[in-house]
């Protein structure tokens, strides 16, 4: 039977086993953001109030989808660890376990927000077309949450097992289908007529049906190390409680993330229109650059969570020194391209000149951040990978909730900077991310973490 390759993390070489593991992380974070601009370049047709649209439909859908990510994630940590030290009876039986736990929150979490997005919207102060036109958005992509939930969590499994591959494919699925199916939805070249930017969303949750049917039967058709046990499953609430006590912090941190980018959005808000679409735009290509390093953060947290299980902790050092030398020939020339060239990127998804500029504005000032968050970013993963979950969502929550949302708010209205203020708080608050976590990584308390 064929079988997806797997990194030896524990015995291969650092640098080419690093690449191995990040390259495939890499190509599939770039094709989700890729797929995020499908999105846009399609809504651009519609106007510039519908691209704002999506940009706080992604926000929302960022939030819903912190409330799962973190079990998936706390299950990887769970099973990368058994799988360092051997037991691979016990890595199988926490996938499973993972699997029809994560299917029943996601059923519950849709079937909540589905009912309140109104609500929440309002609640959020957007108001007239921008208001509309979020949920519209929000109201086609919930069809495809629990599917996107069930979905992450194969990917996490897999990714646990040293197997990167078979996850970037998955998301390549997914892509592929919303490319296909957002334009034959938005616009009138279907018998039900064009259904505007409720299509857009629409396509994106078909296309996790997709994507989820795939990767489940591959899982389920043993093409991974790691095997469902689905005729022998009986509910195990210890290990499926551990499992959530390991996700909790880390849901904790990406819904710290989601509150965070929420917050900001209102924040430009305050400023009209034009600036929340800057910002969405802003972000995208911020998004972009950051795949290679959100890649090879998610390599590092596997890496540490085998490593730790083996006892190999001088090893993990060794591939965090790799992952610094390896970013750089990466960030640094992005950093110049961004700096100089962002405003094409704008241009692209719309002619508006003041939104161009702006646009343009903000990727100059954060541009200069990228290699701090890049570091914050590594040293976070391995002591999160390592088992220590709560440390990495403190360093988190300090950074974007505590540093970055106040200093954001006064630079830009109490100093009255205006959204420049916005722009150098998200700045100051990515270096002050690189010191913190390099401090705590080097301190080695993560260490004495046990499972």
């Amino acid at each position: 039977m064929f079988k997806f390759r797997t990194v030896n993390v524990l015995n291969g070489p650092i640098n080419s086993s690093l690449r191995q593991l990040s390259l495939p992380l890499a190509a599939g974070f770039i094709l989700y953001i890729l797929n995020s601009w499908v999105d846009k370049i399609y809504v651009s047709q519609l106007g510039d109030i519908e691209i704002a649209a999506v940009g706080v439909g992604e926000t929302l859908r960022l939030f819903l989808f912190t409330l799962g990510v973190g079990f998936a994630l706390g299950s990887s940590v769970v099973i990368s660890r058994r799988i360092g030290e051997g037991e691979t009876e016990k890595a199988n039986e926490s996938a499973t376990q993972a699997m029809f736990s994560m299917f029943a929150y996601a059923i519950i979490v849709s079937v909540i927000f589905y009912f309140n997005i109104e609500n929440i919207i309002r609640l959020l102060g957007y108001r007239g077309d921008l208001n509309s036109q979020s949920i519209l958005y929000l109201k086609g992509i919930i069809i495809g949450i629990p599917f996107n939930f069930v979905l992450f969590q194969i990917n996490a499994i897999v990714r646990s097992s040293g197997n990167t591959v078979l996850p970037m494919l998955m998301i390549a699925v997914t892509i592929l289908s919303n490319a296909i199916l957002s334009p034959l939805l938005i616009f009138d070249f279907t018998p039900i007529g064009a259904l505007g930017i409720y299509g857009a969303g629409l396509a994106t949750g078909i296309s996790q049906w997709i994507g989820c049917g795939l990767a489940l039967l591959i899982l389920i058709m043993g093409y991974t190390p790691i095997k469902l046990r689905l005729k022998n499953f009986n509910v195990n609430f210890k290990l499926i409680a551990l499992m959530q006590k390991k996700g909790i912090p880390t849901t904790l941190q990406y819904l710290t993330l989601s509150i965070s980018r929420i917050v900001l959005i209102r924040i430009c808000y305050l400023f009209g229109d034009e600036y929340v679409t800057a910002y969405t735009l802003g972000l995208s290509l911020d998004l972009f650059v950051f795949m290679p390093v959100f890649a090879m953060g998610v390599a590092m947290e596997i890496i540490a969570g085998q490593n730790r299980g083996a006892n190999q902790i001088d090893r993990i050092f060794e591939y965090f020194n790799s992952s610094i030398r390896q970013i750089g020939f990466i960030l640094i020339p992005m950093m110049f391209l961004v700096f100089f060239f962002g405003e094409h990127f704008a241009a692209f998804f719309t002619d508006d000149q003041k939104i161009i500029e702006e646009t343009q504005l903000l990727l100059r000032i954060t541009s200069f951040s990228y290699m701090f968050f890049a570091v914050g970013t590594f040293s976070t993963r391995i002591i999160s990978g390592a088992g220590d979950t709560f440390r990495s969502f403190t360093i988190y929550i300090l950074v974007l909730i505590f540093t970055q949302l106040p200093l954001a708010y006064i630079l830009s209205i109490s100093f009255e900077f205006g959204p420049i203020g916005i722009y150098f708080g998200i700045m100051i608050s990515f270096t002050l991310y690189c010191l913190i976590g390099l401090i705590h990584l080097y301190k080695k308390k993560w260490v004495n973490i046990t499972l």
